[in-house]
């Protein structure tokens, strides 16, 4: 006849063989967390991925203003053609000339990533602002939404002369 101390120790081992694993409710809790985690950490990639690409659209126009500027010093006008300029673009950025003569010039530009949004900047007379949109000051580079002119990135100040 078995012992009592014997029958506890093979109830041990049998609840022990049976516990080896997850339950199906414990996995799915596991994957639910993870996908919740996931979810927050894609959304603020995009938000910096964002980010990103403006702070790369400001950058070019800067980069431009410099450009036209040293153009400006040299001719006596601003130009239009961007191989005057010595300007290499980065790779997704699009810019367009949208004046360019002795008073002044204005440039637009939007970002593969950004579709709807558009920086715009000009320098000269403040009538050149509407060929600038959504810039609308000399000099400073401002970002908003490409069709509405909304407000996406407010604006930040360059040197002109």
């Amino acid at each position: 006849m078995a012992t009592p101390a014997a029958n506890r120790n093979e109830t041990r081992v049998v609840t022990h063989a049976r516990r080896a694993g997850f339950t199906l409710l414990e996995l799915l809790v596991v994957v639910v967390i993870i996908g919740i985690l996931a979810l927050l950490g894609l959304n603020r990639y995009g938000n910096v991925r964002e980010r990103g690409y403006l702070a790369t659209l400001q950058s070019e126009l800067r980069k431009l203003t410099l450009h036209q500027e040293l153009y400006h010093h040299a001719n006596g006008e601003y130009t239009q053609i961007e191989e005057l300029l010595d300007f290499t673009r980065t790779p997704g950025v699009e810019i367009e000339f949208t004046y360019a003569d002795v008073r002044g010039w204005a440039a637009v530009a939007t970002h593969d990533g950004l579709p709807d949004v558009q920086c715009g900047v000009f320098a000269g007379d403040d009538e050149l602002a509407e060929h600038a949109e959504p810039a609308t000051r000399a000099g400073m580079i401002e970002c908003g939404e490409d069709d509405d002119g909304g407000s996406g990135g407010g604006g930040e100040e360059v040197a002109s002369d």
